[in-house]
């Protein structure tokens, strides 16, 4: 996902008046965040530390698939290793962003590059490579159970929750409605006349 910067940095841009660098917040447990200049920096009221960083090119996706980018960063002292490797961080928040410093050390401008969650990553000795994409990912889950007009549920069990008398039950909601239990019901009643039904969008039939 990305996003525009604004005007003030591309003025900077092209003028030539200023150096761009690159601040990378990953919002961990604990949030981490880096900048490729010689010495720590402080942008948005967050400290950014000083650390030898690399951003791939942001890779766009075609039709409905995701944007993507690789992030190579120093993991002194194995910092990144015990962050990483302490909790899963996956899916947790990456941000890029880009800004214009002018001698002084001033902000001139800056924007958003890139947006997304971390997917997966890969950690040596001195080194860390950190691989997130658009939150565009999540329309890719899958449902854990397909739609059915039949209860799912185990007759007696914790979801169907029925506790009388009765010992059989064929998972439909006319036999739901007879043991007095279809606040419970897990299928879609309306799905097996819905399934041969004409839905017409946008106009009305006459």
């Amino acid at each position: 996902m990305k996003t525009g910067v604004d005007a003030a940095f591309i003025s900077a841009l092209q003028n030539e008046t200023a150096r761009v660098v690159v601040l990378v917040s990953c919002a961990f447990a604990s949030p981490y965040r880096v900048t490729n200049l010689d010495v720590d920096y402080y942008f948005g009221g967050e400290r950014y530390f000083a650390r030898e960083v690399s951003v791939g090119a942001i890779v766009n996706g075609s039709g409905l698939s995701v944007d993507r980018v690789e992030i190579q960063m120093a993991n002194p002292s194995r910092e990144l290793s015990a962050i990483l490797l302490g909790e899963d961080q996956r899916g947790k928040t990456i941000t890029i962003t880009v800004a214009a410093i002018d001698g002084a050390g001033q902000l001139v401008g800056s924007g958003e590059a890139f947006t997304g969650l971390l997917s997966n990553y890969e950690i040596d000795d001195d080194r860390a490579t950190l691989r997130a994409v658009n939150f565009l990912v999540m329309w890719k889950k899958r449902s854990m159970r397909k739609a059915q007009s039949s209860c799912p549920w185990p007759f007696g069990g914790s979801e169907c929750g029925y506790s009388g008398g009765a010992g059989w039950c064929d998972q439909s909601y006319d036999r739901c409605a007879a043991l007095e239990n279809t606040g419970n019901f897990g299928g879609n009643r309306f799905l097996d006349a819905l399934a041969e039904a004409r839905i017409w969008w946008g106009r009305v039939q006459d």
